[in-house]
């Protein structure tokens, strides 16, 4: 007799996936504005967008950090059983290699890296955000999709680095404090480190300890640079490994945690929200 327990399936999403009309004409202002600033992390790139081909998105070859961590642990005979998780795998391959090994390995998966057809893919997310008057961008990613979006769109964009380590070269871009970056003149910040510089890259645990620790710099500048709105996409799941029991109670503590401090939550992917993103703001721009 089996004693196995089913793991109940995920309940519906909130009705508009959490965003009613109200707070979408609200987001849709502060963007038309100027008043707004977006966040890009790896669910913009590792997911096919709505209206794209899921095999030729498989064909760009981005891989989620989750897989680069297994190559990392089968390559340098990682000992433990945590062999998806990049940051303690890269670590190891730090302390039993050198310090630059696991940068290395990390930048080199985005070196050849690429791009979308932005112009094919009208919800593919950087294109959907390089179409609206950001004049800035902070992304965690190594790749530099945002501003090859950007260049796509006719826009000057420029791009910078966090300096939070002494290694990164004087050659690599960083942020200008006194230049006045603007909707036709963006600027792309990368937090995490950007494509092809190896040094500049964030990936072990002790990498994440000594960012925070140096970042207050450039974070400062940027904060004084205007009102900053995020928009927060959860998809509760069953992942392997990290099984849901109660989607709903999660549902229900996430609403009511980000509510308190008046952050509403889209329920669903990255890429499902830059499809209603974009489909609302040309409703909104339309006469």
């Amino acid at each position: 007799m089996s004693t196995e327990t089913a793991t109940p399936p995920p309940p519906d999403p909130p009705k508009n996936r959490g965003l009613d009309e109200p707070t979408w004409k609200r987001l849709l202002t502060r963007i038309h504005e100027q008043k707004c600033t977006p966040v890009i992390g790896s669910g913009a790139c590792t997911a096919p967008p709505i209206d794209a081909n899921p095999d030729e998105w498989g064909k760009l070859g981005y891989l989620p950090r989750e897989q680069i961590a297994l190559e990392f642990a089968t390559e340098y005979e990682y000992p433990l059983e945590d062999q998806k998780d990049l940051e303690r795998v890269a670590k190891y391959v730090a302390a039993t290699s050198d310090v630059m090994a696991p940068k290395e390995a990390y930048a080199r998966h985005f070196k050849d890296l690429p791009a979308p057809k932005f112009s094919e893919i009208p919800s593919e997310p950087h294109r959907v955000l390089a179409s609206l008057p950001f004049s800035v961008y902070l992304t965690s990613n190594f790749d530099d999709w945002m501003f090859r979006a950007l260049k796509d769109a006719k826009r000057d964009a420029h791009l910078a680095l966090c300096r939070w380590n002494k290694h990164i070269p004087e050659t690599a871009p960083s942020f200008d404090p006194e230049f006045e970056y603007s909707v036709a003149n963006p600027l792309v910040y990368h937090f995490h480190g950007c494509t092809p510089w190896a040094e500049s890259a964030v990936v072990t645990e002790d990498d994440y300890f000594e960012f925070l620790i140096n970042i207050s710099r450039d974070y400062k500048s940027l904060a004084h640079r205007g009102n900053t709105h995020i928009a927060v996409q959860l998809e509760p799941s069953n992942a392997p490994g990290r099984p849901l029991q109660n989607a709903q109670n999660a549902i229900d503590y996430l609403n009511s945690y980000f509510g308190n401090a008046k952050i509403k939550v889209y329920w669903g992917s990255c890429q499902q929200f830059c499809h209603d993103l974009r489909k609302h703001w040309e409703a909104f721009k339309r006469p």
